[in-house]
């Protein structure tokens, strides 16, 4: 969070009278990213998704003010093409306070053993018509930003849904952080031995809180 204020600092420092701050973000409360700021009002966050050229929505997060002017953002959103929905500052604004748990729950069942990883994902596949398995899509996401969304969400809203799992906090400790690391800790390969083993490695490690 610090050096994100830093960036938005440094930012204001060069910026242009009268244009509104704009900045892309995930979970980070706006009340503490707009503090690098002397007219708060004038900062918005924009959470847009991956992979941006396909995904319409872009979630506008802003202060309220009474001295704000302009749309605060949602006509920038429109004139890219995209969908804008217009939230205040909420940690999570609504996809991620509805799919941080959702995914954190998968690892947790893995983690308990209540499924294999393909059927959690094939359940969620075939029963909700989702097109990815949620231990698929955090994969893809990365644990480390999974693990840093929760946290994150865990914190300001001190709420235990949002706790991360053991199994996520070992596996980003280990290093192992899905498809960007070239190692999809999440997903079954083809020999299921391998899989148990990497899982109970991962549980057997010291279970650390310095993560992020």
């Amino acid at each position: 969070m610090s050096s994100k204020k830093r960036i938005l600092a440094e930012d204001r420092a060069v910026g242009h009278r009268g244009r509104h701050d704009r900045h892309e973000h995930v979970v980070a409360p706006l009340q503490q990213l707009a503090g690098a700021f002397k007219s708060p009002e004038r900062f918005i966050g924009l959470h847009f998704f991956s992979p941006v050229p396909a995904m319409k929505l872009v979630e506008v997060g802003r202060l309220p003010s009474p001295r704000r002017r302009g749309g605060g953002g949602v006509p920038l959103v429109e004139k890219i093409g995209k969908t804008p929905i217009l939230l205040g500052d909420e940690p999570g604004y609504i996809v991620n306070r509805l799919l941080v748990p959702y995914l954190c729950q998968a690892i947790d069942m893995l983690e308990q053993g209540v499924a294999r990883a393909q059927d959690i994902d094939a359940a969620m596949k075939l029963g909700c018509g989702h097109p990815l398995g949620p231990l698929a899509l955090s994969d893809l996401i990365g644990l480390d930003i999974v693990f840093a969304m929760a946290q994150t969400l865990s914190n300001e809203l001190r709420d235990k849904r949002f706790k991360p799992p053991t199994l996520l906090r070992r596996l980003v400790l280990a290093g192992h952080l899905g498809k960007k690391s070239k190692a999809r800790a999440l997903r079954l390969p083809r020999r299921r031995a391998g899989r148990e083993r990497e899982i109970r490695a991962a549980l057997s490690a010291p279970d650390l809180t310095a993560v992020g």
